[in-house]
């Protein structure tokens, strides 16, 4: 006999009785579950594997596959065999208008569902990968048709779906959010403006430039403060750069006169890389190692001896390592912020945290990928889903605390993620690497931004500083006498009086300093080599002159009288003696006009 309490159970389970929602929520989860679980144990073993696989609590797996499970099924007349996307999307707009569930209900079903649903994906049931429940971004059209102008808001949805031929998406993104920043200023403050080809450059871009400088942050970010120079620039850019793909194309709707002009982009600070002291670098690595969270500890230790950045080692997939037998093993970094791949060399310890993370990493289903959504095995996943910075960022707060780093005021000092990058760069530029080697291994498109490296205060530059003050040092100045005497400005020499009065600005090249004995002869021998007459000083005392004296006094004298000035005086029979060590090199006057 069946107690007629069972009978409706047992309609239920066996799919000839088809339970709405509220009933569901409202009965406390017993016999009934518990007797579709008894009809189909092979669905429940499988879901179960699931929840083992990523770690899930006891609690927490049998929630999800005796209760949540059970709880679809039922409601949906269908074993997990049949479930699809769109199961799940009516169930949770269903549960969400259910008016038996309370708060707390709606909250905990939801939960259940989104991990039977990643379940699902993960067996390969649902091709569709959940997201959390969270508010969705407006798209690109949505948000250029707030812009209140109707010519103008035609060209600004027109324009992404042409630029988006040869621009990439981010781009077009950021050309259409400026042509909106553009629309809103000229709605606030010169409404009568209704298209591009009304516009002036003195009465509408002069005055947008200065307030697109102090304008407040706008959309998801909106708060009471400045944009950042960087936003400010790229408004100005982008906002040039539409106006001329506008001229370009030919739109009825370009201005008919260029607006923008590249004088007119903002100039930006060029601060030097933020990398971390040896000594910090060195105390907080060291805290690194003693983290607990070992995504945290194996993600820290790759950007730090890779230099990637953030984004790229969230991306990098299974097959990234490539071992070479006479080069060491080196991993593939994906494309990243400037769109190129690279490939980066491994050092012990690097690659022992590799090594470590996909020991544990296990088999998981691989993921849509971010950038093309392409299937892609990704190396940090954790219970079927892509990690994100949040633990990274967290583990370098814990690593601070454990190494005792203190900053300004004595509070916790502050560390992001791509310090660790431009503590790499310094690294390797104190190590001596050539700027192209580093350009190559940090993935720089151009030479400008390698060379910010080449500019730190580092060891490199003061070796070569303290070099060459070495040799400066070494020098000795030799004292140059004159006619038996120094020169002096209180009483120069006859020759150098007489080219005073010639040339003033090379004169000043034979006068010594206030409170100094002399030049040093090669400075001296340097100025006589940029005087317009003078003789050469022969080798040695008795050896012949490069010059003919006469020559060299006929054809000064032609110059001289041509010119219509005194004839410069010099002396054909002096000869000047070799210096020794005792006595400085004498030079008579008439060798230094």
């Amino acid at each position: 006999m069946i107690d007629s309490g069972e009978f409706p159970v047992i309609l239920i389970t066996a799919g000839h009785l088809a339970p709405d929602l509220d009933l569901l929520l409202a009965k406390t989860p017993g016999d009934l579950y518990a007797a579709w679980a008894a009809r189909h144990p092979g669905d429940v073993a499988r879901v179960a594997a699931v929840a083992r696989q990523f770690g899930w609590s006891a609690k927490w797996a049998r929630d999800v596959t005796s209760g949540g499970l059970a709880l679809l099924c039922l409601w949906a007349g269908k074993t997990l065999d049949e479930l699809t996307d769109a199961d799940f999307e009516r169930f949770a707009a269903e549960l969400a208008a259910a008016p038996s569930a309370t708060a707390a209900a709606r909250g905990h079903s939801s939960a259940r569902l989104f991990s039977l649903h990643q379940a699902c994906y993960e067996l390969g049931i649902c091709p569709t990968l959940p997201r959390k429940a969270r508010p969705r971004a407006a798209t690109l059209a949505e948000r250029l048709r707030a812009v209140a102008q109707p010519e103008i808001r035609r060209v600004a949805l027109a324009y992404p779906q042409t630029a988006a031929a040869t621009l990439r998406p981010g781009t077009v993104e950021l050309r259409a959010d400026s042509l909106t920043v553009f629309s809103e200023y000229l709605a606030a403050h010169h409404p009568k403006v209704r298209s591009l080809r009304g516009l002036d450059r003195q009465a509408h871009i002069e005055p947008f430039l200065a307030c697109n400088r102090g304008r407040p942050w706008r959309g998801r970010v909106a708060r009471d403060r400045p944009v950042s120079p960087v936003v400010s620039k790229h408004a100005v850019v982008d906002l040039r750069g539409c106006f001329d793909d506008l001229a370009v194309w030919g739109w009825a709707e370009w201005p008919r006169r260029q607006l923008l002009f590249a004088g007119d982009t903002p100039r930006l600070d060029r601060p030097l890389p933020r990398a971390l002291a040896p000594a910090t670098d060195r105390d907080l690595m060291a805290a690194v190692i003693q983290l607990d969270d070992l995504f945290a500890r194996c993600g820290l230790t790759t950007l730090r001896g890779t230099g990637m950045r953030l984004g790229e080692l969230l991306d990098l997939e299974l097959d990234c390592l490539w071992d070479s037998p006479s080069h060491g093993t080196w991993i593939k970094v994906p494309l990243g912020k400037l769109a190129t791949g690279r490939m980066v060399p491994l050092d012990p310890e690097t690659l022992a945290a590799v090594d470590a993370w996909m020991a544990q990493r296990g088999t998981q289903r691989a993921l849509p990928h971010p950038r093309d959504g392409h299937p892609a095995g990704l190396l940090f996943m954790e219970r079927g889903r892509r990690l994100s910075g949040y633990r990274l960022r967290r583990g370098l707060e814990q690593a601070v605390t454990i190494a005792g780093l203190r900053g300004r005021n004595q509070a916790p000092l502050h560390v992001t993620p791509h310090q660790l990058r431009h503590t790499y760069g310094t690294q390797l530029v104190n190590a001596g690497i050539s700027l192209q080697a580093l350009m190559a291994l940090l993935g720089h498109v151009s030479a400008e931004m390698t060379l910010r490296y080449a500019s730190l205060a580092s060891p490199t530059v003061r070796a070569a500083y303290e070099d060459a003050m070495a040799k400066v040092r070494a020098r000795r100045s030799l004292p140059l006498i004159v006619n038996d005497r120094p020169p002096s400005r209180a009483q120069p020499s006859r020759v150098a009086t007489w080219r005073a009065a010639q040339d003033p600005g090379r004169a000043r090249l034979l006068l010594t300093s206030p409170g100094r004995r002399g030049l040093p002869v090669c400075q001296h021998l340097r100025a006589v080599r940029q005087l317009r007459h003078h003789h050469r000083v022969p080798a040695t005392a008795g050896g012949p002159a490069r010059r003919r004296h006469g020559a060299a006094r006929r054809r000064s004298g032609a110059r001289l009288g041509r010119r219509g000035g005194p004839p410069c005086p010099r002396d054909h029979q002096h000869r000047t003696p070799p210096a020794t060590a005792e006595e400085p090199r004498r030079i008579h006057s008439a060798c230094l006009t």
